[in-house]
């Protein structure tokens, strides 16, 4: 197997893991991703994502060239968010 095809069957596992599992995450551990997601997106390029007025990241992402698939809100809905995560996108030119 190549590596890609190793991240993307570890991705594949994590998921269903997270799906199985009956209890929520601990509050801190969760506080902390939380965080690092944040901080990662409050850091991403102007180019893909403008700043609004008071220059925070705005709410338009800015994707060329790159194939996008838009999903509605999937608030509680972990079924549709890993059917959407597991979905295989074949693109032809």
């Amino acid at each position: 197997m190549t590596e890609n095809s190793d991240n993307l069957n570890s991705l594949r596992q994590r998921l269903f893991e997270i799906f199985d599992r009956k209890e929520i995450p601990e509050k801190n551990s969760f506080l902390e991703k939380v965080k690092k997601v944040s901080e990662v997106l409050d850091a991403e390029d102007k180019i893909y994502r403008p700043q609004s007025p008071d220059g925070k990241p705005g709410g338009l992402i800015y994707l060329r060239h790159i194939p996008t698939i838009v999903v509605p809100d999937f608030h509680a809905r972990m079924d549709f968010f890993l059917q959407i995560m597991l979905f295989n996108l074949t693109i032809e030119d």
